[in-house]
């Protein structure tokens, strides 16, 4: 991408204009995190309920330091082994900054995005960017620069096309400083990863122990497309529109689905392809989108709860899977 566009979306943001921008993860709705008229715009962009926090993004650790001051040793050692990458890591909020931004909350979320472009942008403003999902509130997250189109059309002034998203969900939120330090949100790190590298870390998610406002992503329905989507059971599939597996399109298709691929069938290949199936199965003429279900396993946690959160109708929620040894 030209350096000019780089340039272009950093003056936007200084001079307190949304821009939408590329992360290994999704698509962000970036804003200066302190500028609270440029924050707004986001939420109304989005309409966005002002109580769900947004994460702040910075271009490398000094960045960090410089806002956040000292940092705690274990925070340093996650940065040293995960960033630039997609965790977010909950910090005690400076004194008088980034009130509006985390919901005047007293932890904010913050990470290093691995994404070259996005970096760049945040290094070229000097500021922490604060960057939601570049979605209408509630839909499918945006893995490519077309599905932030599809939603905003042109309300935002720049969109940087730094290609399809290399995740395609969101961060993992952790609280290191809590006893034990909890997973708030499941992400692309999953908990065998963070396990590896600090066996106490808990996973709150699952026994509903996080309070939902803690970490963005939670408190909210997310993720649902504009048709009734439904986990697939015993239902006739002729002429149905289903979402599975590249291993399993030929045996649906001889039950008459009309069917979508979800990549080859591992939990990395579905976070990947998820949002963006989820979107273009929305312009089809079926009334309603038919999924498989996903394993039941640690490693496809992250997913699950994506696609958990976006099931509608009568669906039972995915049991969540107990630890492994």
């Amino acid at each position: 991408m030209p350096e000019n566009l780089t340039e272009q979306a950093a003056a936007l943001l200084k001079n307190g204009n949304v821009v939408a921008v590329p992360t290994e993860t999704v698509y962000g709705l970036a804003c200066d995190a302190e500028n609270e008229n440029a924050i707004a715009q986001v939420f109304a962009l989005k309409g966005r309920p002002q109580d769900n926090p947004l994460i702040l993004h910075a271009c490398d650790l000094a960045m960090v330091e410089h806002f956040f001051g000292p940092l705690p040793d274990i925070v340093l050692r996650l940065a040293e082994a995960f960033w630039p990458g997609p965790l977010t890591l909950l910090l005690p909020r400076p004194k008088g900054r980034f009130s509006m931004a985390t919901a005047h909350r007293p932890l904010a979320g913050v990470r290093i995005p691995a994404h070259p472009l996005f970096r760049e942008v945040i290094q070229k403003t000097g500021k922490l960017i604060a960057a939601p999902s570049a979605n209408l509130s509630g839909r499918p997250s945006p893995t490519r620069a077309g599905h932030v189109r599809d939603d905003f059309g042109d309300r935002i002034p720049l969109i940087l096309d730094g290609g399809a998203s290399e995740a395609g969900l969101e961060s993992t939120v952790l609280d290191p400083l809590s006893h034990p330090p909890r997973i708030l949100r499941p992400g692309v790190i999953g908990l065998p990863e963070l396990q590896n590298f600090w066996p106490e870390i808990a996973s709150s998610w699952k026994d509903g122990a996080v309070h939902e406002a803690e970490s963005p992503g939670l408190k909210y329905r997310h993720y649902a497309p504009s048709k009734p989507l439904i986990l697939l059971k015993n239902e006739p599939l002729h002429g149905e529109l289903l979402l599975c597996f590249e291993d399993e399109l030929e045996r649906y298709q001889g039950q008459g689905a009309v069917t979508l691929s979800l990549g080859h069938k591992s939990a990395e290949s579905a976070g990947r392809n998820l949002f963006s199936a989820l979107r273009e199965a929305e312009k089809r003429s079926q009334e309603r989108i038919l999924i498989v279900p996903f394993p039941n396993t640690l490693e496809w946690d992250a997913v699950n709860n994506r696609l958990n959160r976006a099931l509608q109708g009568d669906n039972p929620s995915i049991p969540t899977p107990a630890p492994q040894d």
